[in-house]
Formats: structure tokens, C-alpha cells, sequence
């Protein structure tokens, strides 16, 4: 299987990159290299990243001047090794297989350039109003941790060769609207 590295643009993310990276870090087919892409970010939050690649060799981190989302995943594009990249924010935690399925679905349609999906989870104690929601319509409660957000992997050379062939230039330049290209594609 591909190697592939893991992209996380953060801001101001304290209260959850720890457990983000927890669940990066622990795959079941471990990423090459966590690339983490602080964008704007508070203090508390450098702190805490620079504390998470002391204990790691296998992280590094990418300090981006301007702030924007856009930014983040333009540098990690660039910056990546790999071609296979799985992007997750950093108030996101990815099942501990999502990577293995990633590849694998890509592997299994060579046509594809991006595969990914919603991240929905939901943890009734911190979301009483949600759980109740979702209780009363599903009669189950689904293991999740947060309600927003969303993981892609791309293959950096298909994505940018199917951008190119739409004038669309991934580059920190261009304009790109949060998950909008991605979710696009």
C-alpha cells in the first residue's frame, strides 16, 4: 500500500489537537509523516503543537504566515512527501482505520483523485440536545466525537493535474473557500 501523510491546518484548536493528533498518530496503517499547518493560531495552541512534536519525531510542523484555511492546505500540498494526502482538521478525530480505508478505496478506483467523507460524531454528554435528537429518530446512538467537519484523501498529482485542466492553480495564491474545491470535486 501507498505511503501517505497525514495534513492538519490548525487555529486556535487547544482544546482538541492533543486528542486530534492522538487519533492521527494511532492509525492502523500509521501515516509517513503528520504535518501540522498552524495558521493564525493563538499561543496556547503553538505551545501545545510545539509540545506535540518534541514527543514525536514523526510530526512536523509548518508555521504559515497568513492565516486562512486555504493557506494551510496549499502548504501542505506543497510540503507533503507523499503523494497520497489525508487532510483532517484539528478539532477532528479520525477513526483509527480511515487512512487504510482511504487508500484503499483509491486503489480500488483509479480514476479518483479524492475520497473522503463527513465527519459525524457525536458524544451525548457534551451534546444533550443532539443526542436526544438523534435518539428519537434513529433508536441508536452512532460513536462520534464532534459535528463538524470532513476528512479527504487526495492524490496530490491527480488533484493538481484535474485543477490544471479547469485553469484552477492549487497554489497559496488562489482563492480556495474552505472545503469548497475539495467538496466539489
Amino acid at each position: 500500500m501507498e505511503d501517505y501523510t497525514i495534513g492538519i491546518p490548525i487555529r486556535n484548536e487547544e482544546l482538541t489537537l492533543e486528542r486530534c493528533m492522538d487519533a492521527a498518530t494511532s492509525q492502523t496503517l500509521p501515516p509517513l509523516l503528520v504535518l501540522l499547518c498552524l495558521n493564525g493560531s493563538n499561543e496556547e495552541t503553538i505551545k501545545i503543537s510545539r509540545k506535540i512534536e518534541r514527543k514525536s519525531g514523526g510530526i512536523v510542523k509548518i508555521l504559515e504566515s497568513e492565516p486562512g484555511k486555504a493557506n494551510a492546505w496549499n502548504k501542505i500540498l506543497r510540503e507533503s512527501p507523499t503523494d497520497h494526502i489525508l487532510f483532517t482538521d484539528g478539532d477532528s478525530f479520525l477513526p483509527k482505520d480511515a487512512g487504510e480505508k482511504m487508500l484503499m478505496a483509491l486503489d480500488k478506483n483509479p480514476e479518483c483523485c479524492v475520497t473522503g467523507g463527513d465527519i459525524f460524531y457525536l458524544e451525548p454528554p457534551n451534546l444533550p440536545m443532539a443526542y436526544g435528537f438523534f435518539k428519537k429518530r434513529l433508536n441508536r446512538v452512532y460513536e462520534v466525537r464532534n459535528l463538524n467537519g470532513a476528512n479527504y484523501m487526495v492524490i496530490k498529482n491527480r488533484l493538481l493535474a484535474l485543477g490544471k485542466s479547469f485553469g484552477i492553480r492549487l497554489l497559496q495564491e488562489d482563492t480556495i473557500n474552505e472545503d469548497v474545491l475539495i467538496g466539489a470535486i
